[in-house]
């Protein structure tokens, strides 16, 4: 079986593709080393088509916070569109100044 260094270099060589057969990459890789080191996805096709994507748990839980950031994001578009009011850098700072201030 490949070390996971040596995979990644031939991936970054183009020795063997980024995506492959599942069985092929289960009959020559680690699958649990290769899917914990890389920040990258793991792209599992069937018959050609996109079928499952693998990934270690940190990239998981980061993409999970990635949506949450860009839900809040629009979240706080939508409220600009709708005329919700909009503060500059130093009215927020002077907001927190004065939240803290009384917290004190």
């Amino acid at each position: 079986m490949a070390s996971l260094h040596s995979v990644l270099r031939m991936v970054e060589k183009g020795v063997i593709p980024d995506i492959e057969l599942f069985r092929e990459f289960l009959g020559r890789y680690d699958l649990f080393d290769f899917v914990c080191f890389p920040q990258e996805p793991i792209y599992i096709t069937k018959d050609g088509e996109g079928d499952l994507v693998l990934m270690s748990i940190d990239a998981f839980e980061r993409l999970q916070e990635l949506h949450k950031l860009r839900a809040r994001l629009d979240a706080a578009e939508q409220g600009f569109i709708a005329g919700a009011p909009t503060y500059t850098i130093e009215e927020s700072r002077k907001r927190l100044e004065r939240i803290y201030a009384s917290e004190a």
